[in-house]
């Protein structure tokens, strides 16, 4: 991975959000200039946890449902990169490099019609 601060890999995580169709809200914190958490909000009572360390690279993306990880990814030592998949989140998968537009358009993908809302016209792109 490209290195990349902490400020800049918070811009491109609040632009992908933007963006989103599922997306409501997030929180971000920034702390000592280079640890990034920020919790996204999705339109289905769940949410997205985001670690990144700009000093070692360390990246984590979770989504979280019922105080469950339901799918995953990250890049921990020694396994590097790798998925936990939505059929069986404690499992580890190796993989390449994941980006949060990669995983939140998985999430967008795989997902989308179990997000449920009052307003249909959210995700009417992805039926």
């Amino acid at each position: 991975m490209v290195y990349i601060d902490a400020s800049s890999f918070l811009k491109e995580v609040i632009n992908i959000c933007n963006k989103s169709m599922i997306v409501t809200t997030y929180e971000s914190d920034i702390e000592d200039d280079l640890i990034v958490k920020v919790r996204v909000y999705l339109i289905k009572d769940a949410f997205i946890d985001i670690f990144y360390n700009a000093g070692n690279q360390k990246t984590s993306f979770a989504l979280i449902e019922n105080k469950k990880r339901i799918y995953g990814v990250d890049d921990a030592l020694p396994i590097g990169w790798h998925i936990h998949p939505f059929e069986n989140p404690q499992a580890h998968i190796p993989s390449d490099i994941i980006t949060f537009e990669e995983f939140i358009k998985t999430i967008e993908t795989t997902q989308v019609k179990e997000f449920t809302t009052q307003d249909t016209k959210v995700y009417s792109n992805y039926l």
